[in-house]
């Protein structure tokens, strides 16, 4: 993999052109030292002549980098960013402290959705005890979150995307609390209280997005770049990991609670299922939106930068 050609694109002037003109440059000798002995490119590849195609090696890296590159070519891009270097694109992430704070409240947000994929089937199961109607309590939750995904962005204008965040945040808690209360054939409280989280989840999956592109935006303002692709890596990784948080504390609170599978459960276990189902989340909303309190880019901030 290390010795797999780069292949740089960068119209260069016809052969036998001064290049010292253009500033920081580069001679057609010096483009090409790795290729002298292939076949002549522009035929290998089928380009024009006047843009000529560099296959960079391994061998020749140490010899470009100490070379001078075209002004503006991929080669003085490549080499003088450094800046895009993932390490320092992670640093400029933890640097952000809006960033830092969403990367604490997105997997906090995106617990509820893991507890609907995760538990929704165990406690149908065995505490509804209507493992029938699994789809139908989780296409609660999603259609809802659907159907109202208009509604967000005209409140955001009006109320303020934070606001209107941390008000989602508390709505969804309150779903998921009373979750806690259900029991053997109470179905369409587990209906009416998945399609009410599901709704108020729906605004964190459209604002949020939103104020992550105003932290983008933010860093912009202070590094002089753009690095969508580390803030979007960092944010989704947390993300997943919220999903696999919920599963691997749902195997090990079902195991220290003496789960049995395809056998009538204890009340201890029902217990700790709908313990995990409303007051894990029930508790990660509230924290949430109390942090998202803190966080201070709003639209007035935003548009001074």
């Amino acid at each position: 993999v290390y010795r797999r050609p780069l292949v740089f694109d960068a119209l260069l002037p016809p052969e036998g052109t001064p290049t010292q003109q253009e500033g920081p440059g580069l001679s057609h000798d010096a483009w090409l030292p790795a290729s002298r002995n292939m076949p002549e490119q522009d035929e290998c590849l089928g380009v024009h002549p006047s843009m000529r195609r560099v296959i960079v090696t391994s061998d020749s890296l140490p010899g470009i980098q100490g070379s001078r590159c075209l002004r503006g070519s991929p080669c003085e891009r490549h080499w003088s960013g450094q800046k895009f270097w993932r390490h320092h694109s992670l640093r400029d992430v933890l640097s952000n402290r809006h960033a830092r704070l969403l990367l604490i409240i997105y997997p906090i947000a995106s617990l509820g959705g893991a507890a609907i994929t995760v538990l929704t089937y165990y406690v149908a199961t065995h505490v509804v005890m209507r493992p029938d109607l699994t789809a139908l309590f989780i296409l609660s939750y999603m259609v809802a979150s659907v159907c109202f995904v208009g509604l967000w962005l005209p409140l955001s204008r009006r109320f303020g995307k934070k606001r209107l965040w941390i008000a989602s945040m508390l709505l969804t808690a309150c779903a998921f609390g009373g979750m806690f209360f259900l029991s053997e054939g109470r179905i369409i409280l587990f209906a009416v209280l998945a399609a009410l989280g599901g709704t108020a989840a729906g605004c964190g999956a459209i604002v949020g997005p939103s104020i992550q592109a105003d932290v983008i935006d933010y860093d912009e303002y202070k590094t002089g770049q753009r690095k969508e692709g580390a803030y979007f890596a960092a944010w989704n990784f947390v993300y997943k990991s919220a999903t696999g948080f919920m599963m691997i504390s749902t195997l090990w609170v079902l195991e220290v609670a003496g789960f049995i599978p395809n056998a009538e459960q204890s009340e201890g276990v029902k217990l700790a299922i709908i313990s995990l189902y409303s007051l894990l989340p029930l508790s990660c909303y509230l924290i949430g939106a109390f942090l998202l309190r803190r966080f201070s880019l709003d639209e007035v901030e935003h548009s001074r930068i």
